[in-house]
This record gives structure tokens, sequence and C-alpha cells, in this order.
């Protein structure tokens, strides 16, 4: 096993982690521009719950969108939360914060569940994880590869994810 060996594994298992934060940083970014256009504030009431079913694998999950009720230019509108949540996250008739793009009222978001939505780091952190085993795992094998002991692998390591979470700083500021 040579390094160029080591370094096409570790590309294709960490390709994986990186899928998964170029994913978290497109949806952070979008949900961003998504905040920077919804402006217009109000208040709206939760009146229901619309539920859709999904496959998944030989079950079915349901998910739960929020019906918000909440005035445009002085008429009630009733839309659906453009996300899912826990059916009883929002008691039917409570009261939420609502900001919506006054050029499109359609475009709207619940300020609860924005803040769910840009504070959720499970698939960020999930990515790291990955990436880092996958440096882990190529760095292993390019020791195990080149006869090496393992006396210095704390260093190694220790160097390497200084390395990785300078970058991802970097990359998710």
């Amino acid at each position: 096993m040579d390094l160029l060996d080591v370094l096409g594994g570790f590309a294709i298992f960490s390709s994986i982690g990186w899928i998964m934060l170029i994913a978290d940083l497109d949806s952070h970014r979008s949900w961003r521009k998504r905040l920077q256009e919804e402006t217009t504030m109000t208040t709206g009431v939760v009146t229901g719950y619309v539920s859709f079913t999904t496959p998944m694998g030989k079950s079915r999950h349901t998910y739960w969108v929020p019906m918000v009720r909440f005035p445009v230019y002085g008429q009630e509108t009733e839309r659906k939360s453009p996300v899912v949540t826990a059916k009883d996250h929002f008691p039917v008739g409570s009261q939420v914060t609502v900001y919506y793009d006054p050029h499109d009222p359609d475009q709207f978001h619940l300020q609860e569940l924005a803040d769910e939505v840009m504070n959720d780091r499970k698939l960020r952190t999930i990515g790291m994880i990955w990436i880092l085993v996958a440096a882990v795992i190529a760095l292993a094998a390019e020791m195990i590869s080149s006869g090496s002991d393992f006396s210095g692998l704390g260093a190694e390591l220790s160097r390497l994810g200084l390395r990785i979470r300078f970058f991802l700083r970097r990359l998710f500021r």
C-alpha cells in the first residue's frame, strides 16, 4: 500500500463527510438569505397541523407542519409553515412570531422554528466526525504501510485536528 492508495481511500471515505458539510452550509446560507428577505413582523396563531407520510425503508414516517393564520396588509391569511416540526411543538391556538417577505407574503417563517433551524448543527457535526475518522484511518494506514510504530500518532492526530478545525471555522463563518 503506497501513499497514493491511502490518499485515494481517504478521498473516497471522507467525501461523505464533505457532502454533509456542504449540504449543511448550503442550508445555512439559504436560511440566512431567507431571514434577510422576510422582514415584516406580525403575530400569528397556530390553527392546526397538516401531516404527510413518507416511506422510510419498510416503515413509514409521519411529519407535521403547523398551519398558521396571520394578518397581511389587514387581511387574514392561513399558510403552512415551511418547516416540519413535532405535532405538539406549538399547541393549537398558541401565538407565534411570523416574519414574511413584504413583496411575497407567501414566503414566511416562524421565528421560533428559524432559531432552531439556524442553530441545528447535527449534519455539520456528523460530517466533521466522518472526515476526522477518515483522516485517522488514512493516517493509521500510512503508518502501518511505512512500518512505523504508533508512538507519534498522538502528535500527528493533534496537528491534524487543529488543521481541520481551523479550516472548518473559516468555512462556516
